[in-house]
């Protein structure tokens, strides 16, 4: 996953950046209505050294009185300070990004602010006069104007919506992509990536139904990296690469969850488990997972047995980088409450079982 790393736009780019604006005098009122509504998110100082704090999109109403050249707004009443210094945000890249996005839907913010993102929108309207097929992804929520239409969640900086990678091997034999195409293509991919990198850094939880009766439902940040994994803008489902004998090509995904909602992170309840005495034998279960399955192992291995047969019902976790197994798995302890074990006893574990 790239970088999703956004410095924000002066008041002038971010005008330019989602109208098209090049004067630096325009008040284009299309602008306004874009941060009136919440989808562009406003931050500025109320004086020269004081630190930037969130102006609420009803504050920023009655601030008619805009600088652009100056990245500076003001009201009518002249006891009021004005904000200098105004930087504008995509949602996604805002520094309280996690407050716009706490109890939504996971189809929601996909469409909210990643396809429906006003630069997104602005971009996506010349892509699509360059090449009319792209009606389909910025209209009806396709990763690519042909084939698959769900998006994965590991891919390279502009692959996706109909654009290619820098360093994509087919850009050498196939015609150039219309420029309009590939600036839209790499705008969706940092939207696109911003969404996961606070799903990835912990910085927001997905929580969806599990199909998969024994599976946990928080979708484990490890999750957002991995390539076997795809999101259904239609649907709102996260999906899995089939990788059973009996997959077909209408069966190449699979359903794990679905009605994912997002939520801030809840701080752990360390009181959660009743700690036991040496007299007493640890509980059974701690929510779907057993303890020990096997009474040869130490609880931390078979906990690591027990990962496995959740994350990789099909046995195909040793085709995952190893990095990301260790992560996944440690990521799923935690949330069962057990103990976390160290990659290298992971490495040891699996080497002896295999």
């Amino acid at each position: 996953m790239m970088s999703s790393h956004f410095t924000g736009w002066s008041l002038a780019e971010a005008v330019k950046c989602t109208t098209g604006s090049k004067n630096s005098g325009d008040k284009d009122p299309r602008f306004c209505t874009m941060v009136e509504r919440g989808q562009l998110v406003v931050f500025g100082r109320r004086q020269a050294q004081s630190d930037r704090e969130w102006i609420p999109a009803a504050t920023c109403q009655s601030l008619i009185n805009r600088d652009l050249k100056a990245s500076s707004a003001s009201g009518l009443n002249t006891k009021d300070k004005p904000f200098l210094d105004i930087l504008i945000y995509p949602v996604l890249h805002a520094p309280n990004s996690i407050d716009f996005l706490d109890g939504m839907s996971l189809k929601d913010a996909f469409w909210r602010f990643v396809l429906h993102d006003p630069e997104v929108k602005f971009l996506g309207r010349k892509a699509i006069k360059a090449n009319p097929d792209l009606k389909r992804v910025y209209m009806e929520g396709w990763c690519y104007p042909y084939g698959c239409q769900e998006w994965p969640v590991a891919f390279a900086q502009g692959a996706l919506a109909g654009g290619r990678s820098p360093n994509s091997p087919i850009g050498y034999l196939a015609d150039p992509l219309p420029q309009e195409v590939q600036r839209a293509a790499d705008v969706v991919c940092l939207r696109f990536s911003a969404l996961l990198t606070l799903l990835t850094h912990g910085n927001l939880e997905a929580v969806g139904d599990p199909v998969r009766s024994r599976g946990p439902d928080r979708i484990l940040p490890a999750i957002w990296l991995h390539p076997a994994y795809f999101l259904d803008a239609k649907n709102g489902d996260v999906l899995q690469t089939n990788d059973a004998d009996s997959a077909d090509l209408h069966d190449i995904r699979v359903k794990r969850w679905r009605a994912v909602m997002l939520t801030k992170p809840q701080p752990p309840n360390l009181f959660h488990v009743k700690p036991s005495t040496s007299d007493e034998a640890p509980p059974a279960t701690i929510g779907h997972a057993s303890v020990r399955s096997d009474h040869k192992l130490t609880p931390v291995r078979a906990s690591i047995n027990q990962a496995i047969k959740a994350l990789w019902p099909n046995g195909d976790h040793m085709a995952v980088p190893v990095k990301i197994r260790v992560e996944m798995i440690n990521d799923w302890q935690r949330a069962n409450n057990f103990a976390v074990a160290s990659a290298r006893t992971i490495d040891r574990h699996l080497k002896k079982k295999n």
